[in-house]
Parts: structure tokens; sequence; C-alpha cells
């Protein structure tokens, strides 16, 4: 059986964007289209293309990286390759940096890019306040030159686009007059499809045109980072809105203050997770060490079997030694919108306290256990029950409780 000339698109996910808004025409004109995420995609690209597409390929849409297209040897001879830059500027968000505390995965994981800035207060040990006020009334103390990062991010651009077949830098237009990027690495449709059209000309395919893939604008838009005030001040951003909301992927829309608290409340549970509970994906005795006098040897972590902040934890625990009870020490996020019960029950007997968003408790069970004594140790919050119970459903890294740590009670000495 012949295979179809094949296009293939390599890249990140601009590269995957542009795929989907030329296949319609691609196909229509007899072609295969192929996705190779240039990165590590965490949803589905479709098939990766096989040997015999490989050897049938027409074109390959590079985007140039460290590692490059990893079947390059695999083409036809045939196979044309044009390549291209992201699309990218820091301009707007001169703060970015790795986010050690995205691992989490859901909502968060959307907002990959760290900020240099807040990362420091937490990691300072600042409580959540602080870290937003200092962030949003002491930019003097952390402002950078941006003029200076202007002209680094233009040489940049024009330097990548010198080294590709189809260049990119005229493309990032004027982020004075009109809004071009969600985030430093998500251009605005128009973006894309006009560099989409740029490559099917490049490759001599003149029957094929671009058209915006409305997907791309919805996922963008659920990761938009806002830009601090007076960064947007500085810069002179006539389009700009202090009181702009931005689109979470859970539906939700927060404002530039807003997510500065959301960001900063999730940072904090991180990293108190990561502090406190060095954790093994998807087995809760990998955190036992964490633990003083107690031991999990089973049990299941509410509906996110690798976190430890879930709706509800039902955890089997064994003493190590004798001891009066167990104390835990558990975080309420921030995301509670009001007053939530938090209540951990120790076999048959609970403890229960009234916590309100962001605080912090030492909730205490006083039942007696020998030493290898196995016990069922329940943590949860009232506000996820109820919405669990009324079908609404929850993500636990919002209305959850996060256990930071757990300790078998002395037993008392009398003399």
């Amino acid at each position: 059986m012949s295979v179809r000339p094949t296009v293939i698109f390599y890249g990140n996910c601009q590269a995957m964007a542009i795929s989907y808004m030329t296949q319609p025409a691609l196909e229509a004109a007899g072609m295969t289209v192929r996705r190779v995420a240039g990165f590590d995609a965490d949803h589905d690209l479709g098939p990766h293309p096989s040997p015999e597409e490989l050897d049938a390929a027409t074109v390959l849409f590079e985007q140039l990286d460290a590692d490059g297209f990893p079947s390059a040897n695999a083409l036809g001879s045939h196979c044309r390759r044009v390549t291209f830059p992201s699309i990218d500027s820091n301009l707007q968000w001169p703060f970015g940096t790795l986010n050690p505390y995205a691992d989490g995965g859901g909502i968060f994981r959307a907002a990959f890019q760290g900020n240099r800035i807040l990362q420091r207060a937490v990691n300072s040990g600042w409580s959540a306040d602080r870290c937003v006020r200092y962030y949003l009334e002491e930019y003097d103390d952390f402002r950078v030159d941006l003029a200076r990062l202007e002209r680094l991010n233009e040489t940049r651009a024009r330097e990548r686009s010198g080294q590709a077949d189809v260049p990119v830098d005229d493309l990032i237009g004027d982020i004075r007059a009109e809004k071009r990027f969600f985030s430093p690495a998500h251009p605005i449709v128009p973006t894309l499809v006009s560099l989409a059209n740029r490559l099917v000309a490049a490759a001599d395919l003149p029957s094929i045109s671009a058209s915006p893939f409305d997907e791309y604008s919805v996922a963008v838009r659920g990761s938009e980072i806002p830009i601090h005030p007076r960064v947007a001040q500085e810069l002179g951003l006539r389009w700009y809105h202090p009181s702009a909301r931005y689109l979470r992927p859970d539906g939700t829309e927060l404002d530039h203050d807003q997510y500065v608290r959301w960001w900063v409340d999730r940072a904090i549970a991180a990293r108190a997770r990561i502090a406190n509970a060095e954790h093994v994906a998807g087995d809760p005795r990998g955190w036992s060490p964490t633990l003083d006098g107690l031991e999990v040897v089973g049990g299941v972590l509410g509906y996110y079997p690798d976190r430890l902040c879930a709706p509800v934890m039902q955890l089997t625990c064994r003493a190590s030694r004798a001891c009066a009870g167990i104390q835990a020490q558990v975080y309420v996020p921030q995301m509670h919108d009001g007053e939530t019960i938090v209540e951990l029950r120790v076999g048959e007997v609970c403890t229960r306290v009234s916590a309100s968003p962001g605080s912090t408790h030492a909730l205490r069970v006083d039942v007696p256990l020998a030493a290898g004594e196995r016990v069922e140790v329940t943590l949860t919050s009232s506000r996820t029950l109820n919405m669990l119970e009324s079908g609404q459903g929850t993500d636990g890294r919002d209305l959850g409780v996060l256990l930071m740590g757990a300790s078998a009670l002395a037993t008392h000495v009398t003399n």
C-alpha cells in the first residue's frame, strides 16, 4: 500500500498550533500530517510518523532547538527541511524563571513560568500576605533595566532568525500599541497564522493557507500571565488595563493582584509539601520518613493519589513506638472562600477545628496506641465533602487540606 506524502511538524506548542492551522488544507491536498514535540509534551499529538511516512516525507517544518528533529536520519533524500525559531519575548515579564513548584500538576502547572521575585519571597519563609505586599508595593526594590532588556530581546530575535530559513523577528510587532503575547512563549493567534503562511510559502506549497486554530487561543488564554502594573507603566503599554481579568484553566478569572495571591498560595503549599513530605508518586509510603513515630503502610490520598493535598486523605498508619495519640500539622489553601471545618479522625475518635483560608493548624487526637499497632487516619474538610456530596467535584489543590507532617505523641511517664 502506497504512503501519502507526509508533512512533519517539529517543535513546541507554537509548531503544534501551526500544524493544526494548516492541517485541513494539507489533507485536502492529499498529504498526511504528523507531529513530533520538541519538548516533554503531556498531551496527545497523534501517532508519530512511521518509518514509511518518514521516508515519504515531503516537508519537515523544524523549529530550531538544542536537540533537533530526532528522526532526521530516517528522512528521505527528497524531504525539504524548513527551519524557523520560536517567537517569544520576556520583556513584559522580566522576572520570569523556572518554577520549582510547578510539578504539582493540575491548573498550577499551567502557570509553568516561575517568578524569581515571588519565589525569593516564598523561599524566605514569608507569609503569603507579606510576599504579595512586597511584590505589589516595593517594585523599585527589584525593578530591572527594561530598556536594556528590550535591546537584548531584539538582538536575540534577529540572531535566531538569521539562523533559520524563515525569520520571525519582525512578527513580534509593536507590543506598546497592541497586545502581542499572552505569556513569553505564547504569541497571539494572528502572529502564528502569519508564520504558518510564511512556512508553507517557503516549502513551495502555494495552495496551502492557514486558518485560526481556536483551541490554541482558548488554551493560551487559560495560561496567560498578568503583567506587573509598574512594568506596563514603564513600557508604556497603551492597551493595558490594570483591572483586566485573566482566565484560568479551571474557568475562573482573576485580576493581577488575585493572580499573584493565587500563585503565592500554591507556591507556599508546594514548598511545604516538598519540604515536609519527600513523596514517591503514587505510593503513600514514600513520604513516611517525614513522620515522627509513625509509618504510613497503606491508604489512599483522596482523588489525587500522587499528591499530599487532596479532598480526602485516608491512610493506614502504624505506630513505631507506644504513644498517647497523633498530632497532625495541616495547611488550608487560600482558595477556600470562607471558613471551613478541618477534621482529623484516628480510628473512631476525631477532632475538628474551624480554619480560615491560608491558615495552618495543629490537630491532636488522644488515642493510645501500642508500638506496632495500626490505625486508620482520615483528614478532610467540611467544604470539600459538601462539594463532593453535591456532585460539583473539586480540585484537591484548591479545596483540600495539605498534610504538612504528623507525629506520635509521647506517652505520659509517671514515677
